[in-house]
């Protein structure tokens, strides 16, 4: 029998957690693209700055526009993320 993985995707401001969302299927662009119109986008305020990881969901072309298409928001992805300065990492450890 296969062990079943939750995987979460979340999004930080400061030390406040934004949105945490749990899914039983892998993420993939798809999946990350429809949680991304459905709950980071409609809580980012105008000028949000945009950090990711660089997952290969992360860096897709598609997912740099939607943010992009509803925000005035500053994009870049971090290819090299050190754990020090990743705070999302802490919230886990």
């Amino acid at each position: 029998m296969s062990k079943r993985q939750t995987n979460v995707i979340v999004a930080l401001t400061g030390d406040r957690l934004l949105t945490v969302s749990l899914f039983d299927v892998s993420i993939n662009t798809d999946v990350f693209e429809a949680w991304l119109h459905r709950f980071l986008l409609p809580v980012l305020s105008n000028g949000a700055f945009v950090v990711m990881d660089n997952a290969t969901f992360h860096t897709s072309e598609r997912i740099q526009k939607a943010v992009e298409a509803v925000l005035t928001a500053s994009f870049n992805i971090f290819r090299h993320i050190l754990l020090n300065l990743n705070s999302i990492e802490h919230k886990w450890a």
